[in-house]
């Protein structure tokens, strides 16, 4: 399973960073600085060869997980791109030599938006990438997946999320748009799709405990590891699966990975989670890069999932 990371630079005078995902090291060491600076662009690298991964990421899920967390996300025709005027000292930007890494910004015509405000015109956002990563790669026509954030100034920039710029091949403009619109029929054996009969089965089999809830809000549960952790706070309205009743509130663990949890990330939707223990303390967290927003039919699909459940027990 593809897991999205997250690296970037931020503005022209912030210093590029560079955070690696799957390495606890790596991130405890990393500088305050760092981790601010890190929301607001991408690292790109040589590109895998494995094709699989790469039509994985143009699924759905991940599609539909990329949107979450992004604060514009537009089908766009990159004209330009400029070295920013800051990289690492032995890296040479313009003519693509050196180690490091570099920061670009890209100069792009919208097409169609999908989520958010292109706020800048001409539109404009950050990007980074090896040295030797060729600057060409960033022209053209691709959908990106952006975040931002205000500078001291109150400025916002935007820059890529790693990892998530989509050429425009394997139907993706028609998948984007389906996923835009929640009457828009899916495929129930899709197992890649967060809301067929299929893939809800499999987080329901997963889960410790399944409820429809509303999430009304949410706190910080920053530890030194990732700043990003919260701790919301839902009230239940319904029980699929689990010990927990209707009318209760609870609290239960979330991390984005990407951004803080934000406003938007609250309201009625199905929550997928796994029981766990720390210091003698039993507490629930919400199943990574599950969907759980009311639409597609996800309450009365849940409700015959719990039904067979509770059948096939007695």
């Amino acid at each position: 399973m593809r897991k999205i990371l997250f690296v970037a630079t931020c503005l022209i005078f912030l210093t590029i960073s560079f955070i690696s995902l799957q390495s606890a090291l790596s991130q405890e060491q990393k500088s305050v600085e760092e981790k601010e600076s890190s929301k607001n662009a991408a690292v790109f690298e040589t590109p895998a060869a494995d094709n699989s991964e790469i039509e994985d990421s143009y699924t759905p899920k991940w599609l539909r997980n990329d949107m979450r967390v992004s604060d514009v996300v537009a089908y766009v025709n990159v004209k330009e791109v400029k070295y920013s005027g800051r990289s690492d000292a032995t890296t040479d930007c313009e003519n693509n030599q050196g180690g490091g890494y570099c920061s670009y910004l890209l100069t792009a015509e919208v097409k169609e938006i999908f989520k958010g405000k292109t706020e800048t015109k001409p539109f404009v956002f950050y990007a980074s990438a090896e040295a030797s990563y060729p600057k060409k790669h960033f022209l053209g026509e691709q959908i990106v997946f952006l975040l931002g954030e205000e500078d001291k100034n109150k400025k916002r920039n935007l820059g890529m999320l790693e990892n998530s710029t989509r050429n425009i091949e394997h139907n993706v403009l028609e998948k984007m748009r389906n996923i835009l619109n929640p009457n828009s029929p899916i495929d129930e054996n899709d197992d890649r799709e967060p809301y067929s009969i299929k893939y809800i089965k499999t987080n329901f089999e997963e889960a410790d405990a399944v409820v429809y809830a509303d999430v009304v809000s949410f706190k910080s549960d920053a530890d030194g590891f990732n700043d990003e952790a919260a701790i919301l706070k839902a009230t239940i309205k319904e029980v699929f699966k689990g010990n927990q009743r209707a009318g209760q509130t609870f609290e239960y663990k979330d991390n984005l990975l990407y951004r803080p949890m934000r406003e938007e990330d609250l309201g009625k939707q199905i929550l997928y989670l796994k029981k766990n223990e720390e210091n003698g303390q039993v507490y629930y967290k919400k199943i990574e890069y599950t969907e759980g927003w009311i639409q597609h039919d996800i309450l009365e699909k849940l409700r015959k999932i719990a039904k067979e459940n509770s059948t096939g027990k007695n």
